[in-house]
């Protein structure tokens, strides 16, 4: 089998790539002159379809790989910045050789990034030869800036399909490599210290992530300005985490923030929240074998971690917890501590149901009240605030602000594992849950409503300016629009849900949940 290829004399230029532009067609039989031919006739009527032929128009014919391990496209430095790295943009699920370069998205297309510097590092055999031949490529060629199609077979042998200048070099803000390295240098240090044993904190080890826990790369971003991180540290995450689970019964973690910061970029430090997941009461035995046990499981599970409360640690207790704990914990406790770490879970979800500590739902909704009536106060006397104001009204907002808030989420978490281990018995079905889901009026749908409601004149815009105008859509970030700051609320065409005409209240009848 061969494939044959565009080689158009306007495609693959110093400053034009054409890439994709032209038809190339796979799977012809080498030995089938008129399949060859019709290639060939197809290929140069996607010359035409663009312009008339030209002279140095060409067709390249090449042998098909078979057995294909993985296929794609590399970028010798990063395609829009410049900067020093080898970016393979790689499928090595479907066995094709044509994902990547025509953008299907049908199957998996990953990206791995390695330092120039450091691609005798790696460690996987596949890419290391690939990155052999690509270097060999650079010589011969002599030039670094390169785009690459590539394939590698089931043996790991590298086959470099065709080869162009990257054409986005004369628009690169030209990165300082010293600088580049320097980072790197810095981030490895810190990430090594990290690895390490903290003291009095359980794990020996950690991983970590953009998305567990409180979630930064979706609350603040990926790369995050200076002052959207400063507020997520000083609100949420140095410490007012760690005291909002302390507060509700949980083992914390003394003095530690919960998401460091590596090249700008924010991570959650999943040790410490497998830590803090832990009931106080839960002995230092038992804590040192679970954290360490989870760590194992994320890191040979790397897909959960948007999913840790639910696919990794056990957090609350809930009717199925026996079979929760032989399949997040299995033999890593014995039937005794098994025993230990499921009262002391009991122990703990009962006091914060029947409100019998501070970490009680209706004590975060009381202390939530306290901050909207100092709010409404702060409203009235607004222009006689000043910068000196700001200490108290950041401390009110983490006492009575951010604090109840982690309270209120925690409790969500608690409910959802209850629901779903009632469902996981058999004492609710699937539908049933849903529709105890569907049933429960939250802050996103009384906005969902008031915007219909907007939209349809039965609210005022004063009205939904005076509930919502401090909000920015979608972000945290201080530099978007909040609501009262638009022109225009909405999108043209823009739609969303329609507002409900009666809210669907859940109940059992006769032993089966419905919604009236």
């Amino acid at each position: 089998m061969i494939v044959l290829r565009s080689s158009a004399s306007d495609e693959d230029g110093k400053f034009n790539s054409a890439a994709g532009e032209y038809d190339s067609v796979l799977n012809v039989p080498a030995n089938n002159q008129e399949n060859i031919l019709a290639a060939i006739d197809k290929i140069i009527a996607s010359y035409k379809k663009k312009r008339s032929l030209l002279k140095g128009d060409q067709v390249i014919i090449q042998k098909m790989i078979q057995n294909v391990n993985m296929s794609g496209v590399i970028f010798t430095y990063d395609l829009n910045t410049g900067a020093p790295y080898y970016v393979i943009n790689y499928d090595d699920q479907s066995g094709l050789t044509d994902t990547v370069t025509s953008g299907s998205g049908e199957y998996s297309n990953r990206t791995l990034y390695v330092h120039r510097n450091k691609k005798n590092k790696i460690r996987s055999e596949r890419f290391l030869n690939l990155l052999k031949a690509v270097k060999e490529l650079e010589k011969v060629m002599n030039n670094q800036f390169l785009d690459i199609e590539f394939v590698v077979d089931k043996n790991f042998t590298p086959f470099l399909l065709q080869v162009r200048t990257i054409t986005t070099k004369p628009s690169w803000n030209l990165v300082d490599n010293k600088k580049v390295n320097e980072t790197l240098e810095s981030v490895q240090l810190d990430v090594s210290e990290r690895f390490k044993r903290l003291k009095n904190v359980y794990g020996k080890t950690t991983i970590l992530g953009q998305m567990p826990d409180w979630n930064p790369v979706e609350m603040i971003g990926r790369t995050p300005r200076a002052l959207s991180l400063s507020l997520y540290q000083t609100l949420i995450t140095d410490h007012t985490w760690s005291s909002a689970r302390d507060i509700m019964g949980y083992s914390i973690p003394k003095d530690q923030p919960l998401m460091v910061m590596l090249a700008g970029q924010p991570f959650i430090d999943t040790r410490l929240s497998f830590h803090s997941f832990l009931p106080s009461s839960t002995s230092p035995e038992i804590s040192e074998k679970l954290v360490n046990h989870w760590l194992n499981h994320l890191s040979d599970s790397p897909h959960l971690h948007d999913k840790v409360e639910f696919e990794i640690a056990i957090t609350a207790y809930s009717f199925d917890i026996d079979k929760r704990i032989e399949n997040l914990i299995g033999d890593s406790l014995n039937e005794v501590e098994k025993r230990d770490f499921k009262k002391a879970h009991l122990e703990q979800t009962r006091k914060l149901i029947k409100g019998e500590n501070k970490g009680s739902l209706n004590n975060a909704m009381s202390r939530i009240e306290i901050l909207n009536k100092k709010q409404l106060k702060n409203k009235v006397s607004r222009m006689s605030l000043d910068i000196s104001s700001l200490p108290e009204m950041i401390s009110d907002c983490i006492q009575y602000g951010t604090i109840p808030f982690a309270i209120l989420a925690r409790h969500g978490f608690i409910a959802i594992t209850i629901l779903h281990s009632l469902q996981n018995i058999g004492i609710i079905t699937k539908e049933e849950s849903e529709n105890f889901m569907t049933s429960i009026q939250t802050v996103a749908s009384d906005l969902v409503d008031d915007i219909n409601s907007l939209r349809l004149g039965k609210l005022k815009k004063t009205q939904f300016q005076e509930r919502y105008g401090h909000l920015r859509p979608g972000t945290y970030d201080i530099m978007s629009l909040r609501y009262d700051q638009m022109t225009s609320l909405f999108s043209e065409g823009e739609s969303l849900e329609l507002p409900r005409d009666k809210k669907k209240i859940f109940s059992f009848l006769h032993g089966k949940g419905v919604l009236e």
